[in-house]
């Protein structure tokens, strides 16, 4: 996970968006993606401090992807938010799932965090 922190005012409250790429997903039983993202969506309701989760399958012209085809946001309130995310049982147990779904397994993944 890399984290860019834009110079700032600490007196500035800023959020956290943590951004996950993942390569071309195994060819799996009819539906393996959708309980996927269904599990993904699902920890908003479950993590404190989720404000949102956006995924999506690459749709880029510029053919810069390196491989990547899939992808998903998850914004935070703050950083505090984001690390008590990463622990959580509820997120570990979806990460293992889409890590075991990609190519290479963690190998085939790729996460940047950002303040915004």
């Amino acid at each position: 996970m890399a984290c860019v922190t834009p110079c700032r005012d600490d007196s500035e409250t800023v959020a956290i968006i943590h951004n996950f790429s993942e390569f071309e997903i195994q060819i799996q039983a009819k539906g393996a993606g959708r309980r996927r993202g269904s599990a993904l969506n699902s920890l908003q309701s479950q993590i404190p401090g989720i404000v949102s989760i956006t995924t999506g399958t690459d749709c880029s012209p510029e053919g810069l992807q390196r491989g990547f085809t899939h992808g998903f946001t998850v914004d935070f309130v703050d950083e505090g938010a984001r690390d008590g995310y990463l622990p959580h049982p509820a997120h570990q147990k979806v990460g293992a799932m889409i890590v075991a779904a990609c190519e290479g397994g963690v190998d085939g993944v790729l996460v940047l965090d950002w303040e915004i």
